[in-house]
């Protein structure tokens, strides 16, 4: 831990006489865990369309090769991810695996992610700075989250396990408004044959309907094993859009049912 960075563990809201003594940093972390909570809430409103460009690297080859794009329809709903083919009239409860039978495939960066981090609440968050994050200011905090308080687990060639994981997070100072949440691997079991697991979501604030909601933009997955190979998913949500029920109330009477047909 570098001279000044310090552990923060706290609940989401400070009151104004307890804040008098606590620390700019700590201060500051507790008002974006409200603002995000309350983002975070919204976003089971909203459904995307998840482009994922997979792409695939052999071992000892120079770059990652076009694998091929899937896309699917997204939401959380239940605290799930739900996904549907294009077009589809629902959702359905079933995991990335219903629909994409090999390769590698990863679910979390629509809103799981997030919300394991942010609303459980059981992580512990280091101060790392202020930062420029692609030409704007930003903080930043890093965390850990040790194995047996992690819901991150890892599916490779019959071996699974659930892994710590440590990351990072940056958020706009004045908006509070999350960009970006990185999730790498820590201390990954030997079994399931791993070097790296990262994932890095960015977000943005989109303007749907008449309200805004912040919602991941992109994500990028990398997946490298000990022999070399690796994998790398790019993923873009787009076309975003509210969705609800509509009912409708009638007053008129029931329809006559049709006359019975004389039998033969």
């Amino acid at each position: 831990m570098r001279p000044g960075a310090f552990l923060l563990l706290l609940s989401a809201t400070v009151t104004a006489g307890a804040a008098a003594d606590l620390p700019p940093e700590l201060i500051r972390l507790a008002h974006f865990k409200q603002k995000v909570r309350q983002d975070l809430a919204q976003v089971p409103n909203y459904t995307c369309l998840e482009t994922m460009e997979r792409f695939e690297r052999q071992t000892r080859a120079n770059g990652f090769k076009p694998l091929d794009t899937i896309r699917l329809e997204i939401s959380n709903v239940d605290g799930k991810e739900l996904l549907a083919l294009p077009g589809a009239h629902r959702f359905e409860d079933k995991n990335l695996a219903s629909f994409i039978t090999s390769g590698t495939v990863s679910n979390g960066m629509f809103a799981l992610n997030a919300h394991n981090l942010f609303v459980v609440d059981t992580t512990a968050f280091v101060y790392h700075g202020e930062e420029t994050l692609d030409g704007r200011a930003a903080v930043r905090y890093d965390y850990r989250i040790a194995q047996f308080l992690s819901a991150y687990q890892i599916h490779v060639l019959g071996a699974s396990a659930t892994i710590a994981t440590k990351g990072s997070f940056w958020f706009d100072p004045i908006s509070l408004d999350l960009l970006r949440l990185d999730v790498s691997g820590d201390e990954m079991p030997v079994d399931l044959g791993l070097a790296e697991f990262v994932v890095r979501t960015y977000y943005n604030r989109q303007h749907i309907g008449n309200s805004g909601a912040l919602l991941p933009q992109r994500a990028e997955l990398v997946l490298t094993h000990s022999s070399g190979e690796a994998s790398r998913n790019v993923i873009a949500f787009s076309a975003c859009r509210e969705y609800g029920s509509e009912s409708t109330i009638s007053f008129d009477p029931p329809p006559e049912p049709a006359p019975a047909l004389p039998k033969p």
